[in-house]
């Protein structure tokens, strides 16, 4: 049965990495044509109209990233949980970011209510929970 809960977790990453590289490679091509990137990264395949380059670079960091940690003897488990950890915190990040400029922008175009700042003060207060009561440097539980 290990042996097939490993083949399922195995399509489980999979899926996983492939749920998150198609986003990130559309950013980058964004971000490449806007100038925020190298020019390469704005380039899409002739045929299929893909962000090819970027899907290259993002695809050779997902391999790299843990490849090095495996070179250095740090455990699978392990590994999960840091770089589990190190995309939790990416994730609150923006929402909470997120969460303070939508506010501004409600001002902005003048539909800001007290509602809404309401929302976002509390957005932000149950993030910061998260943060603050984070597992200690080390931990191979994930915080996501």
């Amino acid at each position: 049965m290990g042996e097939l809960f490993g083949l399922g977790a195995l399509f489980g990453f999979f899926a996983c990495i492939l749920g998150n590289i198609n986003p990130a490679t559309r950013v980058a091509l964004l971000m490449g044509r806007h100038g925020l990137f190298h020019a390469s990264f704005s380039n899409a395949h002739a045929a299929n109209r893909t962000p090819h380059v970027a899907v290259t670079m993002y695809s050779l960091l997902t391999f790299i990233i843990p490849a090095i940690m495996s070179f250095f003897h740090i455990k699978l488990f392990d590994c999960m949980g840091y770089l589990g950890s190190t995309c939790s915190y990416g994730f609150l990040t923006v929402y909470i970011l997120i969460s303070v400029i939508a506010p501004v922008y409600l001002y902005k175009i003048e539909k800001l209510r007290p509602i809404d700042v309401m929302f976002s003060v509390l957005a932000v207060g149950f993030m910061m929970i998260r943060i603050l009561l984070a597992q200690p440097a080390g931990s191979t539980i994930l915080l996501a």
